[in-house]
């Protein structure tokens, strides 16, 4: 345990009440965001990526997560799009759904050194929530991707922008 530097719990508080009100504002109206194709899990899920993430520089992690999150959304709808063609040719289950599998794991580990701002852990992250239920990852990409922008920007841009302000004003000194 370590005791926190000044301002930085006012810094975490107000990180934490504007987390608080976007859930809120998502719960009040998750009828009329369900019937636009809101999905609750892209949506937040960049959040809990962008604190995790051990970038030091804020703009560069927020792009991380961003394009990251989404290669990993589209890695998870081409996987399951390229498994049922391999499907359709006659090859069998476990061999369509691997050989795909295969090629995207490689691209994002092996080819992560060459473009981390893409390929990184946000995206991987994402390509494995995308795949709790595989049959949709493809028909639902556009959703993903939309609800992931919006949470971007919304959880994680009103964030930054809470922190900023905070920062600037040393959470209510008066220096």
């Amino acid at each position: 345990m370590r005791k926190p530097e000044a301002g930085e719990m006012k810094i975490q508080a107000a990180v934490f009440v504007w987390i608080v009100l976007v859930n809120l504002a998502v719960q009040v109206w998750s009828a009329p965001l369900a019937g636009v194709g809101f999905c609750s899990w892209a949506f937040f899920l960049n959040s809990v990526l962008y604190f995790l993430s051990g970038e030091e520089d804020p703009k560069k992690r927020f792009l991380e997560v961003l394009l990251g999150s989404a290669c990993g959304i589209l890695l998870a709808a081409g996987l399951v799009l390229a498994a049922g063609v391999l499907q359709e040719t006659g090859l069998g289950q476990v061999a369509a759904t691997m050989v795909p599998l295969v090629l995207c794991l490689a691209l994002m580990i092996l080819l992560h050194p060459y473009c981390p701002l893409v390929l990184n852990n946000a995206g991987f992250g994402y390509f494995i929530v995308a795949l709790i239920h595989a049959e949709s990852a493809a028909e639902n990409v556009l959703p993903y991707l939309g609800s992931h922008l919006a949470g971007q920007v919304i959880v994680v841009g009103g964030a930054l922008l809470a922190v900023r302000a905070c920062t600037a004003r040393r959470c209510g000194s008066r220096e």
